[in-house]
């Protein structure tokens, strides 16, 4: 009879507490998938043009426009940093136009990106230029000649695809203010050609 009130007594404790447990552990506040965005200055692992994901969450989860901004920031500061780098040390004089208009377009955005972030009252949530965003890229140092416009380029092909997908699946549902929205419209244009000229590069280069 005590065996038996004592299993009652473990099942009621288990079924009361079991799921309040599973709800402190799934999702608490220290969790990434709670916490939303979380922003990496520190040289891409995946090489020349990767994509820092600032995004919060899965593929699935929603946004702010502070991430929006924040992601989109980031992304200039490494295109800038890495076309920066390819305009003085690529060896193909068409790598070297490229990475001049990269670099130009990409410190347009990032000052268009600022502006809107300072209308919206946001603009002290995004990352700034540090030393190390202005240092040389990791990846591309010490590789020269045609190796570096080649990892140059596939780099920045990559780069620019993934941040394509993103502004249309991630970043253009996400944004309410018109002007943020006209923005990122006026962003996926620019990115859809500047991959367009990429292809075009790596194709002129093959043939020579």
């Amino acid at each position: 009879m005590r065996r038996l009130w004592l299993s009652a007594a473990a099942l009621v404790w288990a079924v009361a507490c079991g799921p309040r447990d599973r709800a402190n552990r799934v999702g608490a506040p220290g969790d990434s998938a709670n916490t939303g965005m979380t922003v990496d200055t520190a040289p891409p692992a995946g090489g020349p043009g990767a994509v820092v994901d600032t995004m919060p969450g899965g593929g699935g989860s929603s946004m702010d426009e502070t991430a929006v901004l924040t992601t989109l920031s980031t992304a200039n500061m490494q295109e800038i940093q890495e076309a920066s780098y390819a305009k003085a040390n690529a060896s193909s004089a068409a790598v070297k136009a490229l990475a001049r208009k990269l670099e130009a377009d990409h410190r347009a955005n990032l000052e268009q990106s600022r502006r809107i972030a300072s209308r919206l009252g946001i603009s002290q949530r995004l990352p700034t230029d540090s030393a190390q965003s202005k240092a040389a890229p990791a990846k591309l140092v010490g590789v020269h000649g045609a190796a570096l416009d080649s990892l140059f380029l596939s780099g920045q092909a990559e780069a620019h695809r993934a941040n394509i997908d993103r502004i249309r699946t991630r970043m253009l549902p996400a944004a309410r203010d018109p002007q943020l929205k006209r923005y990122l419209q006026q962003t996926l244009t620019a990115m859809e050609g500047h991959l367009q000229q990429i292809e075009r590069t790596r194709q002129t280069l093959g043939r020579s």
